[in-house]
């Protein structure tokens, strides 16, 4: 993938192929007596925004040596989302077995937002840096991808060196929503998380018959999802954004992808969590966001109130990302496919967002909160303006305040 690909490709991809890295490529400088950038950037007292988890399914079938397109595409998304010192976990799934393991320690991407180059002006990884960190960012950007490579490698280091030439039916049954569940135990925690899914999906699926996905209606694969679910009551999300891409079969043909893009996001939905899309594409929104607040909710509905949360995470124009509303019952939740939250100098904020999926009414609802960035209300509706016409059966009155 161009400029973003690795300078040491095709040669590093090889030799993770046919075993781990030699110590000369797998020490890189983030093996440091500091670790990461995540060191200096506590140092600095700079707290991530969220943490991304990167799951890669070992049995994928274009996971093989010359064949890494995906690994570009994600190497490409991090430099454009990750924020200053995110946390990032590379986890590699069997699918065959069911399990997951993690390959090495948490890194952080190299990336100094500008808001924080005066904290890190003229600091340096100990003993390895002789300029200042934020001019080495490039240089750490290429040593970040080795160690990227080093932890996937042993993933696939014993995977045939044909893999992208075999089908499904050659590796058997597949476990990729077991595996996920097997990994339960790193969901949660105070930092917003961040997942995306490589993999062929539910192709020679334990828990689903992809051919019934593929030809049912939305209420079957609803049905399929929840019953699948069922067998899994440990996966939970924990309000974790979820995106997933990968090369299976049913992806290469638009209807069918449609289809399985459904299945997978009520699978997600209903294990507490908020899709994105899943596709042979890596779509996750190109924004490197600079701050969250998590709110308590109501939403009012003919004098019966709801109660919920809310999670704003916005980049630096107000833009909105991994961002979603959770009424806690019935499966009620949805996330923000677009919106802004605009605030000024004196702290008097405005929100507008559109919802990806149905909240409260038979299709999605539009957001329009206004107030400070600790109290904020407005309606959830369909008018495409802040009148506060408490009559209107098609807007619902909703507060918000932020969690301490």
């Amino acid at each position: 993938m161009n400029g973003q690909r690795l300078s040491l490709s095709l040669a590093v991809i090889i030799g993770l192929a046919a075993g781990p890295m030699n110590a000369a490529q797998a020490q890189g400088l983030f093996r440091s007596s500091t670790g990461s950038i995540c060191e200096p950037a506590k140092e600095a007292g700079v707290k991530p925004v969220r943490r991304t988890l990167l799951y890669v399914d070992k049995q994928a079938l274009s996971l093989s040596p010359d064949e890494q397109e995906w690994f570009g595409a994600v190497n490409q998304m991090l430099q454009q989302t990750m924020t200053t010192a995110e946390p990032l976990d590379i986890v590699v799934l069997d699918s065959a077995k069911g399990t997951a393991k993690a390959h090495g320690s948490t890194l952080c991407y190299p990336v100094i937002e500008e808001r924080y180059h005066d904290r890190f002006a003229g600091s340096g990884i100990s003993g390895l840096l002789t300029n200042d960190l934020i001019d080495q960012l490039p240089d750490l950007k290429k040593e970040i991808t080795v160690q990227m490579q080093d932890q996937v490698g042993p993933g696939y280091a014993d995977a045939p060196q044909q893999r992208r030439q075999s089908k499904a039916e050659d590796i058997g049954k597949r476990h990729l929503l077991r595996a996920l569940q097997s990994d339960a135990a790193r969901f949660g925690g105070d930092l917003p998380t961040r997942v995306i899914l490589y993999s062929d999906m539910i192709d020679n699926s334990d828990l689903v018959d992809l051919n019934a996905v593929l030809s049912g209606d939305d209420e079957q694969r609803l049905n399929s999802a929840t019953s699948a679910i069922d067998d899994l009551p440990r996966l939970d999300f924990q309000g974790a954004m979820v995106y997933g891409f990968g090369t299976a079969a049913a992806l290469k043909n638009p209807v069918a992808a449609d289809a399985l893009n459904g299945f997978m996001q009520q699978v997600v939905y209903l294990s507490n969590g908020y899709p994105g899309d899943f596709s042979r594409e890596l779509s996750v929104p190109a924004i490197r966001p600079e701050s969250v607040a998590q709110y308590d909710m109501e939403v009012t509905v003919e004098e019966r109130t709801f109660k919920g949360r809310m999670q704003l995470m916005k980049g630096d124009n107000g833009r909105l990302t991994d961002s979603f509303l959770d009424l806690g019952t019935d499966n009620r939740s949805a996330h923000f496919t677009s919106g802004r939250l605009i605030c000024s100098q004196d702290n008097s904020c405005q929100l507008e967002g559109k919802l990806a999926t149905a909240l409260l009414f038979e299709d999605p609802e539009n957001v329009f909160l206004e107030g400070s960035q600790d109290t904020l209300s407005g309606h959830l509706g369909f008018r495409n303006d802040r009148l506060a016409d408490s009559d209107n059966p098609a807007l619902l009155p909703i507060e918000a305040e932020v969690r301490p």
